[in-house]
């Protein structure tokens, strides 16, 4: 009886430690100690070849979106998750047909990793399916500017690259379907010679709007287009001439041509070189007022091209021009005068001539350089002190631009070496020199009237002739 009863307890007590130990183990299993949230991407499994997903526009969808996963484990077994690598999310799409349809997401943990539950929210997730095809298609040419340059050049246009005409397309078949034109565009404006292009393919569908997500081979084409030598014709810009400078104080504001363009003609290559065209000489000496005229054409574009058979020989031209505030940037040459000699001594300035940089304004420029005249006084004389200062008095409206030197003077018959390379003069209580009388003259550059370089001619009394180039100032 007593050992039947220790089996007994010995049994109970095995029974006992099972049913604990399944406990634990449902518990475990069915409810774990921690619950964390991930993202994954959707990754696709079994597609079967020459098929391929597609998104809402037909075009392949290369990347699935992503989704939330709840996941149910133990702290240590979620500390040693790595999305995508130990625990993944997938939808197999080996038995799926053509078009959109709903497929299972399957949440898939390594085993090593000890137990895992996971769930996908949503389960499931619509996909697009469709099949791969490639077609050749011939390419449609275009032109850019076809409302002058193709009427009169008429020009050839083949394909030489592809060598059948045709390009290959791939992709998905229901985007391939829509396919109403593959198309390349050439602008042929301001074009005589023949030459060759490489221009890329386009895609349209019946609408007209552009087709991408496909793959062109080659995606560019290469034409050769071979221009008609037997009607070459071609636009250029009018540029008038202009002679002469417009009175001080004023200057060109605007040029108006009417018409812009005018028709030439000639052979292939000559007209490739040529933009523009120019007129006779519209003279806008000492002007003060806007000029309107009207002037011929002058046929400077060379033995190979002319103008165009019943293009008008004449143009109008409309010269604005305004009062200026800007002032003139002059350097001339001026001798230095000595004042207040010593009776019975004769003097030497060094250097005896000086150049002047100066700004003039709107008087000056009309009325010249009267006056000017940079005047040094000797005073007592003592040879340890042989400097002096430049007295120089100018109009209101003239501004000096640059450094007065210092003057040297000596006495003739001292004993004295001139300083090397300065230029010495005899001077004595003579009246001073003339003043300089610049006389304008302007030649304009036919592309650029606005900024002409003026020439100023200086001549004093009894001296050479000098010529001085002068400049705006900026």
């Amino acid at each position: 009886m007593k050992q039947l009863r220790n089996i007994v307890w010995q049994r109970f007590l095995i029974a006992f430690l099972v049913a604990v130990g399944l406990w634990i183990y449902v518990e475990i299993t069915n409810n774990p100690s921690t619950k964390t949230t991930i993202k994954l991407q959707v990754q696709k499994v079994g597609l079967p070849e020459g098929y391929v997903l597609v998104d809402e526009f037909g075009q392949e969808n290369t990347t699935l979106p992503m989704v939330e996963v709840v996941v149910y484990a133990s702290q240590a077994t979620i500390n040693a998750l790595r999305a995508d690598e130990n625990i993944k999310a997938t939808i197999d799409v080996s038995k799926v047909g053509i078009g959109e349809q709903l497929v299972a997401i399957n949440v898939a943990p390594d085993e090593g990793l000890g137990y895992i539950k996971a769930e996908s929210k949503p389960a499931q997730i619509a996909v697009r399916v469709d099949t791969l095809k490639q077609e050749d298609i011939a390419v449609d040419r275009v032109l850019g500017n076809d409302s002058y340059d193709v009427a009169l050049y008429k020009p050839t246009i083949s394909i030489s690259e592809p060598t059948n005409g045709k390009i290959r397309v791939t992709g998905p078949a229901g985007l391939l379907s829509s396919i109403s034109a593959a198309q390349y565009s050439i602008d042929i404006m301001s074009r005589s010679a023949d030459y060759t292009i490489d221009a890329e393919v386009v895609l349209k569908d019946k609408l007209g709007k552009i087709i991408k997500g496909l793959t062109l081979t080659p995606a560019q084409i290469t034409a050769r287009v071979v221009m008609n030598p037997s009607s070459v014709r071609k636009q250029v810009v009018i540029v008038p001439t202009l002679r002469g400078s417009v009175a001080p104080g004023y200057r060109i504001s605007d040029i108006k041509v009417n018409p812009i363009f005018v028709t030439v003609s000639g052979e292939a290559g000559a007209l490739d070189g040529i933009s523009s065209i120019g007129t006779d000489a519209i003279d806008v000496m000492e002007a003060t007022a806007t000029l309107t005229q009207t002037v011929l054409l002058t046929n400077n574009l060379g033995a190979k091209v002319s103008l165009a058979e019943g293009t008008p020989r004449a143009v109008d031209v409309v010269i604005t021009v305004v009062k200026s505030a800007e002032p003139l940037r002059v350097k001339l040459p001026y001798a230095i005068t000595l004042l207040d000699v010593p009776d019975g001594m004769l003097m030497q300035a060094v250097p005896a001539v000086i150049m002047l940089d100066m700004s003039l304004g709107t008087n000056s420029q009309r009325n010249g350089l009267n006056g000017i005249s940079p005047e040094v006084r000797v005073g007592t004389w003592d040879q340890a002190n042989p400097m002096r200062q430049i007295q120089l008095n100018l109009p209101n409206d003239i501004r000096l631009l640059n450094d007065l030197p210092l003057i040297r003077i000596l006495r003739l018959g001292e004993a004295s070496t001139p300083v090397s390379g300065e230029a010495t003069a005899t001077a004595t209580i003579d009246a001073p020199p003339a003043a300089l009388t610049p006389t304008l003259t302007t030649s304009a550059d036919a592309t650029a009237p606005p900024s002409p370089t003026a020439i100023v001619v200086a001549t004093p009394s009894a001296s050479p002739t000098p010529t001085i180039v002068v400049t705006p100032t900026p």
